[in-house]
């Protein structure tokens, strides 16, 4: 029997809709700290008081109704939102994740591997970017078209200020990953490369996945620029010109713990 991670400070919200608010048999025996709603009102009250690290939608709701509340509840949130879903139904997975999912998650999968999956997502939601390890710490950040992306808080910033998308971690990772090779060809194989360790699905469209998640924030304040292209057979380019600078940030102190 493997002995997983203490969970004591991890809480978990599953919207269910069993007005018991019964958690999903999944999560038996698990040491979470779970909350169990059965609405969107009480599930928007867990996310105002920040008791919660991350979302369940349990698999009892149909696909539809799981999309609908993908939808209302990424744009409240950058809490990682997982899908359960019965077996693997790979069209489902890639809807719901193409409209703000972080994973789907096969209720009938073995529950010690589901729990290491959750605390895997909760993990990659709280890793924050390295920053240049001296005593004058440094942030990079990229400027194209009409945006700036700023590696300190993974924060997409129209020039204009009427768009500001924080980025999940995997997002900034593959626009990082584009922006460095400008121009050039990035294929599926080397996005996979450098998400794997946030990431365990069980097909590679997950690339195309976050790619188009990626061109609708970019297209959300700039439609008439085409900043990603698909090469087909290989993968992604990036087409915007692309200036990098790099800030000094004074009287910072960085502790190594």
């Amino acid at each position: 029997m493997y002995k997983l991670f203490d969970h004591n400070s991890t809480s978990l919200m599953i919207i269910s809709n069993n007005n018991q608010g019964k958690k999903p048999t999944i999560f038996d025996c698990a040491s979470f700290s779970i909350k169990t709603v059965s609405s969107e009102t009480q599930a928007t009250k867990v996310l105002a008081a920040k008791e919660t690290d991350l979302i369940v939608i349990d698999s009892a709701f149909n696909h539809n109704q799981q999309l609908k509340l993908v939808k209302n509840f990424r744009p409240k949130t950058n809490l990682p939102i997982v899908v359960l879903m019965h077996g693997e139904n790979h069209e489902d997975c890639i809807e719901v994740m193409l409209n703000g999912a972080d994973d789907c998650l096969n209720s009938l999968s073995n529950k010690q591997v589901l729990h290491t999956k959750i605390h895997s997502l909760i993990r990659a939601s709280k890793r924050t970017p390295m920053f240049n390890q001296s005593t004058n710490l440094k942030e990079k950040t990229f400027k194209f078209g009409t945006w700036t992306l700023q590696e300190s808080n993974f924060n997409l910033v129209s020039n204009d200020g009427s768009h500001n998308h924080e980025l999940a971690k995997t997002e900034y990772m593959i626009l990082e990953l584009l922006l460095k090779r400008n121009g050039r060809h990035v294929t599926r194989e080397e996005f996979l490369d450098i998400i794997s360790n946030d990431y365990e699905g069980p097909f590679d469209r997950i690339v195309d996945v976050y790619v188009c998640r990626l061109r609708n924030k970019l297209n959300a304040a700039d439609k008439d620029n085409t900043y990603i292209k698909t090469v087909r057979g290989v993968g992604y380019h990036f087409c915007m010109p692309v200036q990098t600078e790099i800030e000094e940030l004074k009287s910072k102190t960085l502790t190594m713990n």
